[in-house]
């Protein structure tokens, strides 16, 4: 009998495929991770032509699926990260269907609400913020009820705390900062205690850093300075520990260059400690735009503008979707080297996307009135 004809062997080649995927990811390979994911669903799907009434080879496919979306979405492939979501919150209902037990599994719960949490930050990102919501808040919901009937596993009150954060983020988005603010409180909340019992999990710190600036940014916007420049502060040291802690995991780095180059108090920004974490970063995995994208960001902080317009020129061409952040950044670029036309262009492109989705972005707003002053000052000679 041919290897692959034992169903062992496809469980075991597809969870090996998995793993191997999943290290990928974290280690900036995305397109690596994107490959090896569809081969496990390729074993999976096997599987599942061979016996459909298995309710495990569902379970592991909705998983599978949901990770590969995640790794769709970082690729900037936002319409096929969509629809391999949907295609995983449907074979977890398969998965459910399956199962011999009148209430829904743990796996079940904890997976759909994950892949709700991707769906939503996909649909905000597009600009469809109403079904974006209904998707945060059912994730929302279903991780209190799982955090309410089983309070000591911490990585429900993690998924907890993402989801509020990613709701919070939404809320300002669409003009409630009061509303975000709550969210934001109540994610850092719960994931200082996660960091207090257990400081080695890095999902932990990250959750924490990430709700922590954001948070900050609608502190500071409402001039809140101090426990703004706290926040940040926090977030930062949060980010120095896990980028020195796991200096293999690029992630790390690139999103404290991101922090340090891009923070709206002046004062807490390191131009020079940006350029060198978003150098290794986008070292170490040359094909990743959004690595590429952060490095160009840092050189245009370090005042380096010609190697500024290059890098994110380059990067542009790894993404296949637009990226505003970086087209202001270039706008600027180019207003640094004299070249008022191409700035003007980059400008607009960059501007008529964000009026298009995502109109009360804070980052974005704040990045472009940056660009917008440095566009209406004088040319360097």
């Amino acid at each position: 009998v041919a290897a692959e004809e034992v169903p062992e062997y496809r469980e075991r080649l597809a969870a090996s495929r998995r793993e191997l995927a999943q290290y990928r990811y974290s280690a900036g390979r995305w397109a690596d991770a994107d490959r090896v994911y569809r081969a496990a669903i390729d074993d999976l799907r096997q599987l599942l032509l061979g016996d459909p009434r298995v309710a495990a080879y569902h379970e592991r496919s909705a998983a599978t699926l949901s990770n590969l979306a995640v790794v769709l979405r970082s690729l900037g492939e936002t319409a096929e990260s969509e629809r391999t979501l949907r295609e995983a919150l449907d074979e977890y209902e398969q998965y459910r269907s399956f199962v011999q037990s009148p209430a829904p599994p743990i796996a079940y719960r904890v997976g759909r609400a994950a892949s709700l949490t991707t769906l939503g930050q996909l649909l905000r990102d597009a600009g469809r913020n109403a079904d974006a919501e209904e998707a945060l808040r059912d994730a929302l919901g279903e991780f209190q009820r799982l955090a309410g009937d089983l309070p000591g596993n911490p990585q429900f009150h993690h998924g907890l705390a993402v989801a509020r954060g990613n709701l919070g983020y939404l809320l300002r988005q669409t003009g409630r900062p009061e509303d975000a603010e709550k969210e934001f409180r109540l994610a850092i909340a719960s994931s200082k205690k996660l960091v207090q019992n257990d400081a080695d999990d890095p999902d932990f710190a990250d959750a924490l850093a990430l709700s922590s600036r954001r948070l900050a940014d609608i502190l500071y916007g409402t001039d809140r300075h101090a426990e703004a420049v706290e926040l940040y502060g926090n977030a930062i040291a949060l980010r120095e520990r896990l980028a020195q802690k796991l200096p293999h995991i690029p992630d790390h780095a690139s999103r404290l260059a991101w922090l340090l180059a891009t923070c709206p108090h002046e004062e807490s920004r390191d131009p020079e400690r940006a350029l060198e974490l978003a150098t290794n970063a986008a070292a170490s995995v040359p094909d990743n735009g959004t690595y590429q994208s952060v490095l160009g960001i840092a050189q245009f902080r370090a005042g380096d503008w010609a190697a500024g317009k290059s890098t994110l020129e380059s990067a542009g061409k790894l993404r296949p979707v637009d990226d505003p952040v970086s087209a202001f950044f270039l706008a600027m670029c180019h207003h640094r080297l004299g070249e008022k036309e191409a700035a003007s262009q980059w400008y607009d492109r960059a501007a008529d996307w964000m009026r298009d989705k995502r109109p009360q972005d804070p980052e974005l707003i704040a990045i472009r009135a940056e660009a917008l002053r440095l566009l209406s000052s004088p040319l360097p000679k």
